[in-house]
């Protein structure tokens, strides 16, 4: 496809494109279309505007397998594209799926599962999908498909988990023994699809328990350690609500997974972030867990999230706000989390205009800093942090100066000069 000409010809091109749907060779043109649409994804919607969409439907129907598993190739690269999404639902492209995932072929079922999973993260289509009877096909598919197969059918559950009726249907449909195996398996893509399903499940208690028994924890926390960016994420959603139950957060603590999040606060994304806090508040209320947080090397990370420049990280503040309550609890947490300098962190949050914890970090502060003098000590630290940041030095000996009778002397590691 070339669109190098004029706005009309390319319209007229596109037309003659989608026109070849019509005639003889049209599964072939589907499938062509499918991998220009993946090679360049802005041709998905002018391909749309072509008329290609009720044409793909009707092709889903054809008496041709292998033309059936072309349109359903074209449809999922379509439907990747969440503009077109709600079209491709209007031209009756979801039965036309669903029958296909029943009674295609191999590659025609993957296709459909994979158009399916791209249409169900619009939430409004997932309640039709599952109406129209995808859950049982997709576990068969799950259960006894290709690699390929596996992980598409993964996809698509995970997606549809997100709609709560769908969750007792998924299980009922025994989805869960497959789902763990294929945390088990070498497929990456599927074990990331897989912990993506059971993270949604784990919404449910009923799911949770359930989930626990099939002896999930192993292969989580392995996935945790050894996979890719996006199977190590998905592993620590899953772990973050699996962890809402006291006797799996000692499961959790036993597999090693405690060190891992810990690794997830220094190197994850900002949903990573928030998931792993997650998951350790949880663990935190458990008073013989607390100290294994400590123990995990996760302390100089809940820190630095608890700073107020970290606003895009709300989630994981507030988290570690209730994190360090708990640790509060114990004396002796409490004097090792101070020896790592959260005073001065604590006060910077608590006293930025904005910050999104700073009544937690106050409350947090008192607790930490019962006396006057060692709150003074907590906001000299602070304005030495903050003039340190922008390179003030004129403003660190100032603030030095400005607390000076509050703090009493200067704290252990700072010099005035």
């Amino acid at each position: 496809l070339t669109l190098a000409l004029g706005a009309s010809t390319m319209d007229n091109g596109f037309l003659q494109i989608v026109a070849r749907l019509r005639g003889r060779g049209a599964g072939d043109q589907a499938g062509s279309m499918a991998r220009q649409i993946r090679e360049d994804d802005r041709l998905c919607v002018p391909i749309a505007a072509a008329g290609a969409l009720p044409l793909l439907v009707a092709l889903l129907q054809s008496n041709d397998k292998v033309t059936q598993a072309h349109a359903a190739d074209a449809l999922s690269a379509l439907a990747k594209d969440d503009a077109i999404r709600q079209s491709i639902v209007e031209a009756r492209a979801v039965p036309a799926l669903v029958g296909l995932l029943r009674f295609g072929i191999s590659v025609g079922k993957s296709n459909a599962a994979r158009a399916l999973a791209w249409l169900s993260e619009d939430a409004s289509h997932r309640a039709l999908i599952v109406a129209e009877g995808a859950l049982a096909p997709l576990v068969d598919l799950l259960r006894s498909g290709t690699q390929r197969d596996k992980t598409n059918a993964a996809y698509a559950i995970g997606w549809l988990a997100q709609y709560a009726p769908t969750r007792a249907l998924i299980l009922s449909e025994l989805a869960l023994a497959p789902l763990v195996k294929m945390l088990r398996s070498n497929m990456d893509g599927g074990k990331s699809y897989a912990a993506f399903a059971l993270a949604w499940l784990s919404e449910d208690l009923s799911a949770r328990t359930l989930i626990v028994e099939t002896g999930v924890m192993p292969p989580l926390v392995a996935l945790l350690r050894t996979g890719t960016d996006d199977g190590k994420s998905n592993a620590t959603l899953t772990i973050s609500r699996l962890a809402q139950d006291a006797p799996t957060r000692t499961l959790i603590v036993k597999e090693g997974a405690l060190t891992l999040l810990a690794k997830m606060l220094r190197t994850g994304n900002e949903d990573d972030k928030m998931n792993a806090t997650r998951a350790m508040l949880w663990i935190a209320h458990d008073e013989p867990h607390r100290a294994r947080i400590l123990d995990a090397d996760a302390l100089p990370s809940l820190i630095a999230l608890l700073s107020p420049s970290r606003a895009s990280d709300l989630g994981a503040g507030k988290n570690v706000c209730g994190i360090l309550e708990h640790l509060f609890v114990d004396a002796r947490l409490r004097e090792l989390v101070g020896q790592h300098g959260a005073a001065g962190t604590l006060a910077a949050a608590a006293y930025s205009r904005g910050c999104a914890w700073a009544s937690e970090a106050r409350t947090l502060l008192l607790v930490l800093c019962p006396t006057q003098e060692d709150s003074g000590r907590a906001l000299m630290t602070m304005h030495l942090k903050c003039a340190e940041l922008s390179a003030e030095r004129d403003a660190a000996a100032s603030s030095l100066e400005s607390f000076a009778s509050l703090a009493g002397p200067v704290a252990a590691g700072h010099d005035v000069k």
